[in-house]
């Protein structure tokens, strides 16, 4: 049953594993790369990662909140966008190298 289930969970994920490969560039810094540099930075629950408009952008959990957020794809610095109360976006720049 386990074994089923991440198949299932693996082919759910290979579309959009597809797209992101396809507008990554040579010179970006890889998902996995990524991943870890957030999860240095205190950011927890990733989903959603994807390259986008030119940089890396995707949701997380970060000091008991949800946060969306974009990577440079080559420098790897963190710019975070919160939601407030309201669910109104807010810019704040976090330099988590």
């Amino acid at each position: 049953m386990k074994h089923a289930a991440l198949i299932v969970a693996s082919l759910a994920l290979t579309p959009g594993m597809a797209a992101t490969a396809a507008t990554q560039k040579a010179d970006w810094m890889p998902m996995d790369q990524v991943v870890r540099k957030l999860g240095e930075a205190g950011y927890t629950d990733i989903r959603k990662l994807e390259a986008e408009d030119g940089r890396w952008e995707g949701q997380a959990s970060k000091d008991g909140g949800k946060v969306s957020f974009e990577v440079d794809p080559r420098s790897g610095v963190v710019s975070e966008r919160t939601k407030d109360a309201k669910g109104n976006g807010r810019d704040a720049e976090e330099d988590d190298d």
